[in-house]
């Protein structure tokens, strides 16, 4: 006798299809998700598959990459909904931007009181990560502008 294969072989094989959403947000990293389905005859299969939850670097609309500007560069983009997008030079951080439930962020330099700080004329390398629920992307963007 031979054992029953699973799937099933094509010829009684039924398709079905489902979905399934987890509650809250998979945590950022690596997970392992045990998925198990039954044939007709009741026995089943377990397959694992893993996969990790990554933060994406934030994109950066404005300044262009390469541009010239003022010294009041304001700073758009796009990032996951509801994070933080910070900014940083020379690994001195300048600043953070929260993001919008569309996904939308700007940001410009401010000094002290709130007021916009003007960036020194010449070009500027300025990391941009995301941050969500406190953890900082290891992938950033970097925004390449001359002030002048």
């Amino acid at each position: 006798m031979t054992a029953p294969s699973f799937p099933p072989a094509a010829s009684s094989r039924t398709i079905r299809y489902f979905s399934w959403r987890q509650a809250t947000p998979w945590e950022i990293g690596p997970h392992t998700a045990r998925f198990v389905a039954k044939n007709a005859l009741g026995l089943s299969a377990p397959k694992d598959v893993g996969f990790t939850v990554r933060i994406p670097a934030p994109a950066v609309t404005l300044p262009a990459q390469d541009s010239t500007t003022g010294t009041l560069p304001k700073f758009v983009g796009t990032a996951p909904a509801r994070s933080t997008v910070e900014f940083y030079e020379n690994d001195v951080k300048l600043g953070t931007a929260r993001v919008s439930a569309t996904g939308n962020w700007s940001w410009r330099l401010t000094g002290e009181m709130g007021l916009w700080k003007h960036w020194t004329p010449g070009t500027h390398h300025v990391d941009v990560y995301t941050n969500s629920g406190g953890v900082q992307s290891p992938e950033h963007t970097t925004a390449t502008f001359t002030a002048q």
